[in-house]
Parts: structure tokens; C-alpha cells; sequence
């Protein structure tokens, strides 16, 4: 039972069971540097969805393990995303894709969430949306070949560590501009990448 200040019920259970015991790891996810992370630190992990600039990141991942070390989290989890899709010609791949993602991007910068992760410029315009996109690939999109996506996520764990890696494999839908996936496009990504990039990725 929960009695909030939004949310009240009771009697309420959860089944099946959590696989994981006593409980299940409490995340936290935040693109802040203030109170937001104080709170991840104090969980059971932290989940970086939108990272700044990999040279950043790096350090900012580093110094959070440090404090959650110092703090007494023995076991804390640092959780980071991707997003994009997957497929054999990476420029078609991009130009189907890429605009959708630059959509949900620009929620955040309309929203006012307190994070750099915002894409500058107006992104209507292709050069600035050229520009958006391009950034969002250095460190948080990747629209490639299988074979693109293993060096990725190669210089990912190389680099961070990660104690998980979520991917995104759709795209949202902006209500314009190339057709959007199929279910049957997004189940044959999901299949792909869970037998030509994941494999590889386990090997090592």
C-alpha cells in the first residue's frame, strides 16, 4: 500500500515476482549535476540517459563512481543509452531516422529540462538540423551496420564501463517526413541486432 501526496492504493501486488532479491535495484535517471544525482548516488544506480560530450561523460562518470564509492554503494550500477536503428546502407539509414529522433530532442528544449541536451539552433532549418544531428552522434545516436554498431559499443565499454547499455532501436513518430517503421521493420532491427551485433559484442 502507498498513501502520497499524488498517488494513494492499496492491496495492490506485483506478479509474477521480481526475478531479483530482496527487491529490485532502484535507478535513478537524471542529465543533472545537482540534487537529481545526489538522489541517484543514494540508489541503486544512475542511468545517464543523454550524455554530453564523451570527454565529459568520461570524467563526470568517473567522479560520480568516486562519490558513490565514497558514500558506501558497494554495488551501483551506471546505466547508459543509444539510440538509432540499424541497417545495410547507414546514409539511408540516417536520412529515414535521424529527423525523428531530432524531433524528440527538441521536447526537451521546450520543455525547459534542466540539462544541456537540447539541440541549439532552429532545427526547421536543414543546416541547422544537419548540425543537431551531427552531435547527437558523437556521443548519444548511431544510425549504421551491424559492424558499426559493435565498434560503438566497443569504444563505449572501453571508455565507460558501463555496468549496463540500453539500446532504442524505433524511432518516434513526428507526424511527417519519411514513412515511419513498420512493426515488422522494428522486429527485424530488434532480431538483427540481437544476432549479428550482440554476439559480437559477448565474445570478448
Amino acid at each position: 500500500s502507498f498513501n502520497g501526496q499524488f498517488y494513494q492504493f492499496s492491496d495492490v501486488q506485483l506478479t509474477p515476482r521480481t526475478y531479483q532479491r530482496p527487491s529490485v535495484p532502484v535507478w535513478i535517471g537524471t542529465h543533472s549535476k545537482g540534487k537529481p544525482l545526489d538522489r541517484a548516488i543514494a540508489a541503486d544506480g544512475w542511468v545517464l540517459w543523454t550524455q554530453p560530450d564523451w570527454d565529459e561523460s568520461e570524467r563526470w562518470i568517473a567522479q560520480t563512481r568516486q562519490r558513490a564509492a565514497a558514500s558506501g554503494r558497494r554495488q551501483w550500477d551506471v546505466v547508459l543509452n543509444q539510440d538509432g536503428w540499424i541497417g545495410d546502407h547507414p546514409a539511408e539509414t540516417r536520412a529515414r531516422h535521424a529527423p525523428r529522433w531530432l524531433r524528440e530532442a527538441s521536447f526537451y528544449h521546450e520543455h525547459d529540462f534542466d540539462a544541456a541536451i537540447a539541440p541549439d539552433g532552429d532545427t526547421s532549418k536543414a543546416d541547422e538540423a544537419e548540425r543537431a544531428i551531427r552531435d547527437f552522434e558523437s556521443r548519444q545516436w548511431h544510425f549504421g551496420t551491424p559492424q558499426s554498431w559493435i565498434e560503438r559499443i566497443k569504444e563505449i565499454e572501453r571508455r565507460f564501463a558501463p555496468d549496463w547499455l540500453n539500446f532504442r532501436l524505433r524511432t518516434p513518430d513526428m507526424g511527417s517526413g519519411p514513412a515511419y517503421p513498420t512493426a515488422d521493420e522494428t522486429r527485424e532491427a530488434i532480431r538483427r541486432f540481437g544476432t549479428e551485433v550482440l554476439p559480437a559484442c559477448r565474445s570478448e
